[in-house]
């Protein structure tokens, strides 16, 4: 299993997923700056954004580990 085929996807997966946290967490800043609602709505995006990213990525690795076959549109 150490060379699965979709060991790299889930490898981006993760890189994307250190990637909206860290945006997410630096837009969450933004909404307790003083000047705050265009930073507040960009925030409400991403952590939309990051929800969608969160479920998607759970069930393509949950699909991908019973079936060991990945359709495109299930990873990210």
């Amino acid at each position: 299993m150490a060379n699965h085929p979709y060991h790299s996807i889930f490898k981006n997966n993760l890189i994307l997923f250190a990637v909206f946290l860290f945006i997410f967490a630096a837009s969450l800043f933004f909404v307790y700056s003083p000047d705050g609602v265009f930073p507040a709505a960009l925030s409400t995006v991403f952590l939309i954004l990051f929800m969608i990213f969160l479920l998607t990525g759970s069930l393509s690795m949950g699909f991908c580990q019973k079936t060991e076959s990945c359709p495109f549109w299930l990873v990210f």
